[in-house]
């Protein structure tokens, strides 16, 4: 009988801990958004290290543009400028933004060669069907230029650059 009931005891004592690291097994955040990456599924089974990255969860009340800005076009740009968005999911509507910030390291691209990160915020707010990740295209007001400028100013630049010495 002391037999049993020592093993009663064990059994005891396992599920208590079951319990105990199952109650520690929920994640939660410490903020409300929605998971941008990341996959449940994928880490059914494997063994994670603390510090390992989960998920990452973004945040839906402070969303930003981030434009990506070649290098040729940088010059014009400077925090304070105001443009226009379209995203591809709703391209008959546009939505007015402003430069906040420009950073001042360049990102290689292959296809367009070195981009600088720019952020552009939202004066009017957003709108709810807005997610992160969406992507569309933002042109930002430089001001009057001349016209014979707009249409050259690539050629002259290319020249420039060939033929200097």
């Amino acid at each position: 009988m002391k037999i049993a009931m020592a093993l009663a005891e064990q059994a005891k004592a396992k599920l208590d801990l079951v319990r105990h690291n199952l109650s520690r097994a929920y994640v939660t955040a410490p903020f409300s958004g929605i998971v941008v990456e990341g996959d449940l599924a994928e880490l059914q089974g494997v063994s994670v290290n603390k510090g390992d990255v989960l998920f990452k969860i973004s945040r839906l009340e402070k969303m930003y543009a981030e434009l990506e800005v070649t290098e040729n076009d940088i010059h014009e740009v400077s925090e304070g400028n105001a443009g226009h968005i379209v995203f591809v999911s709703q391209p008959h509507i546009t939505y007015p933004f402003m430069i906040e910030k420009i950073n001042p390291v360049a990102v290689a691209d292959n296809e367009k060669g070195n981009v600088f990160p720019v952020r552009g915020v939202f004066p009017d707010g957003m709108s709810d069907w807005w997610r992160p990740g969406m992507s569309g295209v933002a042109k930002i007001n430089m001001g009057k230029r001349n016209i014979l400028w707009m249409l050259t100013h690539r050629t002259v630049d290319f020249f420039r650059i060939r033929l200097w010495w």
